[in-house]
């Protein structure tokens, strides 16, 4: 939903209310700033936990069950909308961070990622299987889930490279008993995806092959910096590529709140959270 990709969703459901009688403004016909402001204020208007108990009421009193909410989608859409509120604008920003064509990554977006792939890679092999269970800075996640869902971001984002995702989910099991061969092989898999010709600039909907690059990336670095600090290796990771992550982290998931102070001066600030 705060991705660019929700551009196009966005629109979709524009499209659909325009010519229906959920416009409430005649005159706006087209998609663009006007629709979508008021479409914002209708939606954050039917979120109401009142409004969405109305509704319910005449089920009940009819003896019907009553319908199910509808504030989760409201929220996914709602975000959506805030975070694209004119077609193509936050892709627009996205691209701008590539001026003249040049590649803020060092070395190249393809080299930085293989970069955090093997940077992470030495953190899971030196993850002994008894450390599985420690708490990590992702709420509710163990070291071992942190692993998995690292294997997991591998595979979805490599999947959608070759344009195969993965069929299962991201709550499967996808560690195993080797949790070294699981990353590694993954790891392999999605830099040979991200290698193919011509990836960087494919379209992936209204984005191009390099934001799938720049996904992983990220992620990597985030939950990298999740197990480091659990097991209380050095967290500064990749502190040149890091930097570089931070206008593409802004721009893609917006300002974040700045994290608690961490006490310990010898650990680096928790970047935004993907999850």
């Amino acid at each position: 939903m705060d991705s660019p990709a929700a551009d196009q969703v966005v629109a979709d459901v524009i499209a659909a209310r325009l010519p229906s009688r959920a416009n409430t403004a005649p005159g706006v016909t087209s998609d663009g700033a006007e629709a979508r402001t008021l479409l914002h204020r209708q939606l954050t208007v039917a979120a109401e936990p009142a409004v969405d108990r109305f509704w319910q009421l005449p089920c009940i009193l009819g003896g019907r069950p009553p319908s199910p909410g509808i504030a989760a989608e409201d929220e996914w859409l709602t975000t959506a909308l805030s975070d694209n509120p004119e077609p193509g604008a936050r892709i627009a920003r996205l691209e701008a961070l590539y001026p003249d064509g040049t590649d803020p990554w060092p070395g190249g977006v393809l080299d930085a990622s293989t970069r955090v792939q093997e940077t992470i890679g030495t953190i899971v092999r030196a993850t002994a299987p008894h450390r599985y269970g420690l708490p990590t800075p992702c709420k509710d996640w163990t070291v071992r889930d942190l692993l998995d869902h690292l294997v997991w971001e591998n595979i979805i984002w490599g999947g959608l490279a070759l344009g195969t995702p993965p069929t299962d989910g991201h709550a499967e099991d996808h560690l195993g008993d080797n949790r070294i061969a699981a990353f590694e092989t993954a790891s392999a898999q999605t830099r040979d995806a991200f290698r193919q010709p011509g990836m960087l600039d494919r379209s992936f909907g209204v984005a191009p092959g390099r934001r799938v690059v720049e996904q992983l990336l990220v992620e990597l670095l985030v939950h990298g910096w999740d197990l480091a600090t659990a097991l209380g290796h050095d967290s500064n990771l990749e502190p040149g590529i890091a930097r570089a992550a931070l206008p593409v982290v802004r721009e893609v998931y917006g300002e974040q709140p700045a994290p608690p102070a961490d006490p310990s001066p010898d650990r680096s600030p928790h970047p935004p959270s993907t999850r």
